[in-house]
């Protein structure tokens, strides 16, 4: 009788604990974390000298929108062009600081939501590169609408279609080059 209640309790216990310890994982989980330790591209951004390369397409960008602008001013060339004095904080710089920061988000955005930080990225193979790069491209410009969309349901800000056309096509135009020669010049 003793040892009858002995293996009783065991059993009692051993349910207990088996309901309390942790869950095994499932088939799913383990493949994936096979994966994972198997892939070299488990980071969302696997290149990150893109990230680099395509601040500095950004920033060249803006800054040349803003020389655009300033040169297109009719008072730039009433005041003397060129010859002007500099003062030590441009008049542009606050748009230029906006600008940026909003083309970099929606960049960054556009490239997370189609894997622009990828090997894929890189023109090893040129088919592939031109893909990827119009896949992020068109990603962009989505995403770039969308802040300004954002900005105007917040702040009510005017939208400027024909700048945010500008700020894309000088974007592509200088990332996508300089992703290029940065690839050539890396392998």
């Amino acid at each position: 009788q003793h040892s009858r209640s002995n293996v009783l309790l065991r059993n009692s216990l051993d349910d207990q604990t088996a309901r309390f310890s942790a869950p095994q994982p499932t088939r799913t989980e383990t493949q994936l974390s096979a994966l994972n330790k198997n892939s070299t591209e488990s980071h969302i951004i696997v290149e990150k000298d893109l990230l680099a390369v395509d601040f500095f397409g950004i920033i060249l960008g803006s800054q040349l929108i803003g020389l655009l602008d300033v040169l297109n001013d009719s008072n730039f060339w009433a005041q003397g062009g060129f010859n002007q004095p500099i003062p030590a904080v441009p008049t542009t710089l606050g748009t230029f600081v906006q600008r940026t920061s909003i083309v970099m988000i929606s960049w960054i955005l556009g490239n997370l939501l189609t894997e622009g930080f990828s090997r894929v990225a890189l023109p090893n193979d040129r088919s592939a590169f031109a893909e990827q790069l119009l896949k992020g491209s068109l990603a962009f410009v989505v995403m770039r609408y969308a802040t300004a969309g954002a900005i105007f349901f917040t702040t009510g800000a005017n939208i400027d279609a024909l700048e945010i056309v500008r700020e894309c096509y000088f974007t592509v135009i200088l990332v996508g080059t300089l992703r290029y020669i940065y690839g050539v010049y890396i392998n």
